[in-house]
């Protein structure tokens, strides 16, 4: 399994993987950074992972341009589930130009 995401995983996704975990069922999750911290992304069964890390770095696009703070991701599932933590703050930059 870590064979197949040192194949699959492209920049910088690859880079932001700081642990991979197995579990006992098969279920693959791991812990990437993000932001100032990391968050777990939880894969679930190896089918479809092609498709699930596509999704993901869709994903993370979106989240970065809404500047979200997210927890954790989970893939498990039809619909991605996104942990996020409190409200998304606004760039300062961005309040100065508004105000000006």
């Amino acid at each position: 399994m870590i064979r197949f995401f040192q194949d699959n995983l492209k920049e910088p996704l690859r880079n932001q993987i700081r642990a991979i975990k197995l579990g006992v069922t098969g279920e693959v999750a791991f812990r990437m950074k993000y932001g100032n911290g990391n968050i777990w992304v939880r894969l679930g069964r190896p089918e479809k992972l092609q498709y699930k890390l596509f999704l993901l770095s869709e994903l993370l696009s979106k989240l970065e341009k809404e500047k979200a703070k997210v927890e954790s991701i989970d893939l498990r599932y039809s619909a991605p589930v996104v942990k996020k933590s409190g409200p998304v703050e606004p760039d300062p930059a961005e309040e100065q130009a508004t105000e000006s």
